[in-house]
């Protein structure tokens, strides 16, 4: 049972076939996303260009 939240709602998905399609879908996002340390640094970088 996967839930898909949205953000005017949501659904719960039942179905193995979904389940597996979110779970490829969140690795391929994860992959190409920066590190907490990484996205905290990119964060302070974008700030010093405000200040």
């Amino acid at each position: 049972m996967v839930y898909a939240g949205a953000a005017r709602g949501g659904r719960p998905m039942g179905e193995p076939s979904e389940a597996r399609e979110l779970a490829i879908d969140f690795d391929r996002i994860a992959e190409k996303s920066l590190t907490a340390a990484d996205t905290r640094a990119l964060i302070e970088r974008q700030l010093e260009v405000f200040e």
